[in-house]
């Protein structure tokens, strides 16, 4: 089965990024695409295990069908961790796989500064952008009482109709490279 790398650049993997990334899954489950996640906060190089890890980490963006971009808008990233893991991936290690950044936390108006942010690390990495970037920030949760939060059905319907169009985009590029 082909999976899509999910790069998670927050510095919690139990907040509501990681509930995020069970929706992605959700939505990917019907195009046969697993989901793959990575953590940057886990990548940190004075970790003893960190060049491990990191190739590791190249060779599942290698063998990806498509590389997911989570990212904290950059107020909500006190860490850095993902500019971090971004630089110290090598040249070009995107080529070929099409990415979608999905910037979470922040206010909608806030996703410029962080195309901005990870451009020069994109075009670095020649990562190939496949749909305009989407945002998911606080007011797209649903918080009730003890449960996990939820996110909204506008949100839902949102991340449903951009993992359509990004596996769909990325099928029809395997179709005619298969035929050429």
């Amino acid at each position: 089965m082909s999976y899509l790398l999910a790069i998670s650049g927050h510095p919690n993997k139990f907040s509501r990024p990681g509930f995020l990334l069970q929706a992605l899954a959700r939505h990917l489950y019907p195009y046969q695409v697993e989901l793959r996640t990575a953590y940057a906060i886990d990548m940190k190089p004075e970790a003893p295990e960190a060049a491990s890890r990191l190739t590791d980490l190249i060779g599942l963006i290698r063998n990806a069908r498509e590389i997911l971009v989570l990212a904290p808008v950059p107020k909500d990233d006190w860490s850095g961790s993902l500019k971090a893991l971004l630089d110290r991936l090598p040249d070009r290690v995107f080529q070929y796989k099409p990415l979608l950044v999905v910037g979470s936390g922040g206010f909608v108006g806030e996703m410029q500064d962080l195309e901005r942010s990870l451009a020069p690390d994109l075009e670095r990495l020649a990562a190939h952008l496949a749909l305009p970037s989407v945002h998911v920030g606080l007011k797209n949760w649903v918080f009730v009482g003890d449960q996990p939060p939820s996110l909204t059905v506008g949100t839902e319907a949102r991340l449903a109709d951009a993992i359509r169009r990004f596996c769909g985009q990325t099928a029809e590029a395997v179709r005619l490279s298969e035929a050429a």
